[in-house]
């Protein structure tokens, strides 16, 4: 088990992929229900479980941290995907899987 892991306790140190933005996400799934908190210093921690603190902080791209929780804060102005099938979805730009050769294809929807 990685030393940011325990049973029931998840934290992790997201940044976006310019580094303008740090969090820290604690999330607790011994509870119920499962706690999701988010936190911009480390020091706001619970000093109980601060050295499950990743030292360095992992560059997410929009869909990971979409996957984290954290998009609206580490891309704050990220669009929706405009397919109609995925209307109020987070757009995920590179790892979208109608591009084709870098764009989108379809109708009516165009990517940002």
């Amino acid at each position: 088990m990685s030393d940011n892991v325990t049973a029931s306790l998840n934290i992790r140190y997201l940044t976006n992929e310019s580094k303008s933005v740090k969090v820290f996400t604690v999330t607790n799934s011994g509870v119920t229900p499962v706690s999701f908190e988010v936190f911009y210093n480390r020091g706001d921690i619970d000093k109980s479980i601060q050295h499950y603190i990743p030292p360095v902080a992992t560059p997410c791209s929009p869909d990971i941290a979409n996957m984290h929780g954290v998009l609206d804060i580490l891309y704050p102005r990220w669009p929706n995907c405009r397919r109609l099938d995925y209307e109020n979805r987070a757009c995920l730009d590179d790892a979208c899987q109608f591009k084709v050769d870098g764009k989108c294809e379809g109708a009516n929807y165009v990517c940002t």
